[in-house]
């Protein structure tokens, strides 16, 4: 991902530089126009770059019974080891 953000920066400089000689209007106006463009498409298409499954958050129930089921065991194994004594 940094990667394409550093290549997109790249085409706009480059953009920016090869349009020096023309107008202000459109030296700046045709770089900003892609940059737009992009942060639309980017958010149009962003569940298709980065699907939601695979950097949804953990729910907090299921954090809590993760959290419940590590004391359980900790707890059978203190156990355990209080019986071996």
């Amino acid at each position: 991902m940094i990667l394409v953000v550093i290549a997109f920066i790249a085409i706009i400089v480059s953009l920016i530089y090869l349009l020096r000689e023309k107008p202000l209007t459109i030296r700046f106006g045709i770089p900003l126009i892609i940059i737009v463009i992009a942060i639309v498409t980017f958010f149009i298409f962003q569940n298709i770059i980065f699907p939601y499954d695979q950097h949804s958050p953990i729910r907090a129930s299921d954090h809590s019974e993760l959290n419940k089921e590590k004391a359980r065991q900790s707890r059978m194994q203190s156990r355990e080891r209080q019986n071996s004594r």
